[in-house]
Parts: structure tokens; C-alpha cells; sequence
């Protein structure tokens, strides 16, 4: 699903937060009449599915936890505060051609020249308004449950990409190290867009 405030979804004015998203997805299984499932969380979809494991176990067979992680590091906060001020002084566009540009590897943009540009127009479409994004990246760095991961006792894939800029591989060493009898998977190559990028692989 596109996570409120982010592609076909309402574009709420609220203050955004992990436990907010996780909320929408129980009322999103509630609609669809879905009592369990397994669930895939890339990136903010990742810190979600971190959050309902811990607090809504019941409702999850296992989890997949891509390209994510359990806490903010000096250079995640640095990226973001960066990236926010990038959204403020320059704009959705600007904002979206860093991303872009961070979240790809450099030889997949180069060997698809149009992905850059394709991509940016999606997105540009799709933008929410400038405080629903600063509000989201705000989420992003309050997640932290480093103290609380150990508790997930349900099945778990953690995967990323060796090159990721944005979750950089560590992140996911740290999941691997503190959630018990996690599988771990780490692909040479991808980028944090792993599952556009090396798709065969990812799946």
C-alpha cells in the first residue's frame, strides 16, 4: 500500500510517526478482513513492520525487514537533516533528484539514462505537500527501538544491498545481531532501490 501522505494515499497534515503508519496498516488488514499475515517492510516500510512485531505480533507470521533500521545513526541524521534542507532551499525537485541519485547505484543510471528522469516525473507527480515530507523524515529519525528488537520472536528475513547510501549494510548487522534467530541476506550489489535494481536476486 502507499503509505499515508505518499503516492495515491491521502495527503494528511498530521505529525507522522512510525506507530501512526503501523496503525494505518492494522486498519488497512482490518478493512480487507486480514486477521495474519507475512509482511514485507522496505525502508519506512521496514521500521513499521519492526513496530507490529513488537507490539502486534499476533497479527504477523513473520517479517521480511528491508533495507531498514532499528535506530538513527550520526550519519543517518546528518542525511536527513541534509535532505530536509535540501526540500526547503530548493524544492520537491531538487529533493527528488538527490534521492533518486542516492537511492539507485551509479552504473544502473548510467546504463538507464532514463530512469533519472522517468523517475523524477512519477514522483514529482505524486509529491505531497512540503510539511507532510519534513514531517515523515522527522518520523524517520525518531524511530528507535534498539532496546526493544530482541523482543521479535516471529520469523525474520533481514536483507539489503552492501552498496545502500541510504540504509547503509550496518543497519541491518545491527538487526541480525539483536533480533534472535534472524536469517540475514546481504546482496553485493542493488543500492537502497535493491528490489527495482537486482529484482532476481531480491526475490
Amino acid at each position: 500500500h502507499d503509505h499515508r501522505g505518499t503516492g495515491a494515499s491521502t495527503k494528511s497534515i498530521i505529525a507522522y510517526s512510525v506507530s501512526q503508519m503501523a496503525g494505518d496498516v492494522l486498519k488497512l488488514m482490518d478493512c480487507l478482513g486480514i486477521s495474519q499475515t507475512a509482511l514485507v517492510g522496505h525502508s519506512t516500510g521496514g521500521a513499521i513492520a519492526q513496530y507490529l512485531a513488537i507490539n502486534h505480533a499476533d497479527r504477523l507470521t513473520k517479517i521480511v525487514l528491508s533495507a531498514t533500521w532499528a535506530g538513527p545513526s550520526p550519519y543517518f541524521q546528518v542525511l536527513f537533516d541534509l535532505r530536509s534542507q535540501i526540500l526547503r532551499n530548493a524544492g520537491p525537485e531538487a529533493y527528488l533528484v538527490d534521492g533518486i541519485l542516492r537511492a539507485y547505484p551509479p552504473d544502473t543510471l548510467l546504463e538507464n539514462p532514463g530512469l533519472l528522469s522517468a523517475t523524477r516525473e512519477e514522483r514529482l507527480a505524486l509529491f505531497p505537500r512540503e510539511e507532510i515530507e519534513l514531517s515523515r523524515i522527522d518520523a524517520l529519525l525518531a524511530h528507535d527501538v534498539r532496546d526493544q528488537v530482541s523482543q521479535i520472536a516471529i520469523p525474520c528475513l533481514v536483507i539489503c544491498a552492501a552498496d545502500d547510501q541510504i540504509t547503509p549494510v550496518q543497519f541491518s548487522h545491527e538487526l541480525i545481531d539483536k533480533i534472535p534467530n534472524a536469517q540475514n541476506v546481504i546482496l553485493p550489489h542493488g543500492g537502497h532501490f535493491m528490489p527495482r535494481v537486482a529484482i532476481d536476486d531480491y526475490n
